[in-house]
């Protein structure tokens, strides 16, 4: 949904929301980072600074370009 020729960032965000409560250990660290993204490209910043922050804190996945989004 987030890369389609028209994005569609809040089925994105519902899908990803989803993916976590069914198996958090498994796609949380990539759905934390794919959730910030659509979070900024919607003009949710601080949604996107929280996911980004704990990517960063919890050494996750992404941790490099999570720094360099904050």
């Amino acid at each position: 949904y987030m890369y389609e020729e028209v994005p569609d960032y809040q089925k994105a965000v519902t899908h990803l929301l989803k993916s976590k409560t069914m198996n958090a250990q498994r796609f949380a660290p990539q759905a934390n980072w794919f959730l910030s993204l659509a979070y900024l490209k919607q003009g949710k910043t601080t949604k996107a600074k929280v996911l980004l922050q704990h990517i960063v804190d919890t050494n996750g996945w992404k941790k490099a370009e999570a720094k360099t989004l904050l």
